[in-house]
């Protein structure tokens, strides 16, 4: 299971992006998901966005 857990003074926020096997190495093969489907910038603005949404 790949999630993310951002936490700051506005709140936390929790996200899951995958939850499929992903064999040997899997800690490495996590991370080329992240990096190359979301971005280390893409990731920090979903959760914002989460954020956002969820103080509303």
């Amino acid at each position: 299971m790949i999630t993310s857990f951002v936490e700051t003074d506005q709140g936390s926020v929790e996200m899951i992006y995958d939850e499929g096997f992903r064999g040997n190495d899997a800690l490495l093969r996590a991370k080329e998901f992240l990096v190359s489907n979301l971005g280390i910038s893409g990731l920090i603005l979903r959760s914002v966005i989460a954020l956002r949404e969820k103080s509303k």
